[in-house]
């Protein structure tokens, strides 16, 4: 069976995993990680179900090869300029199109610690555009399904204030790239997967040792003589290869190695193929949501420039007394190795709160929700910035979730741990 659609898990998920870690101390892991957000308008939440993964924003249609159910994203999706242009029709195939239906796309750009809406633009959507720097865009479908993420993006317009707070629930963890199948774990075969693949296929395979410092990864191609290789063979070649754990990424036509070989000049060259196609997972005329992939390259010394490492912190008291006071204490640390300059740090306050004391913010004494934001002193390496926002909790029972977020310095080498959520109940 030819698995060009197998499902892969997504990037940035929750309550989905991340199974291919990279750690702050440069060491890499294979293992589930958790993802929490949420797109904050005034005193109105919605949760973030992740980052660019266009499923969990918008419908994806059957993949024509394998005959998969579509996907139906109910949620809302951050998309940044790291996702690039996408052409998700080709009219040289009509049959094989992948067009966002009955979706909300709201593009918005940064000014400082705020995310400003600039347009709210309804689907179906056959193309996605390049986003500039300081643009973000949310993605959202079933717009007229109340409880939906596209029924409230519909609600934003050109002007609104919004935050989009997310954060791993491992702060060590620094990059993330998706996989599929754990074939070792421990240095021994790991049980079956729930969505294996079937049969033999052409297989990327990565394997890590131990202590996490050392990457083996091999392609296998199927076709023009080549057998492809079934998930057992794989976990064999991993073990045979020494490591301590390994992991499948997307397979058939997915998998190509391409690699700048010696005396060959500066370009590059097609290794391995799959099926006589490169790199196409549903044929040369279009492609699918998968979004993993290694890229291997020597690695030059980095230059002197310093390096801050800011981990934001906030605490809420879980429950507050109905119409009482309650302090929300907002921390910002710097991790070093070396000192950070000032940076705005921004406390969304939960829907239904009032400001009683903004503690030196930006925010007016009484207003209702919105957005505290402090300006950082210079942080030597080890040390804090508190910043306490005091609030009135809203008669009767109420749930809120509050928010931290600051906007990193530029030698900042971790954006993960710039966010943090809290919880609060009221009544």
């Amino acid at each position: 069976m030819r698995r060009a659609c197998r499902s892969a898990p997504t990037v940035l998920n929750a309550p989905r995993l991340l199974p291919r870690r990279w750690h702050a101390d440069g060491s890499l892991s294979i293992g589930a990680v958790g993802f929490v957000g949420a797109v904050v308008h005034g005193t109105d939440v919605f949760p973030l179900a992740s980052i660019n993964t266009l499923g969990d924003g918008g419908p994806q249609p059957p993949c024509p090869k394998a005959f998969a159910e579509p996907t139906h994203g109910l949620g809302i999706t951050l998309l940044t300029p790291d996702l690039g242009p996408l052409t998700l029709q080709n009219g040289a195939n009509p049959g094989n199109h992948y067009v966002i239906d009955d979706a909300v796309l709201v593009r918005a750009h940064r000014a400082g610690p705020t995310t400003v809406v600039d347009s709210m633009t309804p689907g179906p959507f056959a193309s996605l555009p390049q986003l500039a720097p300081n643009e973000v865009a949310l993605l959202g479908s079933q717009s007229a399904t109340p409880g939906t993420g596209g029924s409230w993006l519909a609600r934003l317009s050109a002007g609104d204030i919004i935050a989009t707070p997310y954060s791993l629930l491992d702060p060590t963890v620094t990059q993330l790239v998706t996989g599929s199948t754990v074939l070792v774990s421990g240095g021994q075969l790991a049980p079956p997967n729930s969505f294996p693949p079937h049969g033999a296929n052409a297989e990327t395979i990565v394997g890590l040792s131990a202590d996490g410092k050392h990457l083996a990864l091999s392609v296998v191609g199927k076709g023009g003589g080549a057998p492809g290789v079934t998930p057992e063979q794989a976990a064999q070649l991993v073990l045979n290869m020494k490591m301590d754990s390994g992991i499948l990424l997307d397979g058939g036509e997915s998998s190509t190695l391409v690699a700048q070989l010696p005396n060959t000049g500066s370009g590059v060259s097609v290794v391995s193929t799959s099926m006589g196609e490169t790199n196409y997972p549903n044929g040369p005329s279009n492609q699918r949501f998968v979004g993993d992939g290694f890229f291997l390259s020597p690695q030059a010394t980095p230059p002197p420039d310093a390096h801050a490492d800011l981990q934001v912190g906030l605490h809420t008291p879980l429950f507050t007394p109905a119409n009482s006071p309650v302090s929300s204490t907002l921390t910002v640390t710097n991790r070093g190795p070396h000192a950070a300059n000032p940076t705005d740090a921004t406390f969304v306050v939960p829907a239904g709160y009032t400001v009683q004391n903004n503690g030196s913010g930006t925010l007016p004494n009484g207003n209702v929700g919105g957005f505290n934001i402090f300006r950082t002193p210079p942080l030597a390496a080890g040390a804090t910035a508190t910043f306490t926002t005091r609030l009135i909790a809203p008669r009767g029972f109420a749930f809120g979730l509050s928010a931290a977020l600051v906007v990193p310095v530029a030698t900042d080498p971790n954006f993960f741990n710039n966010f943090a959520l809290a919880g609060i109940f009221s009544g």
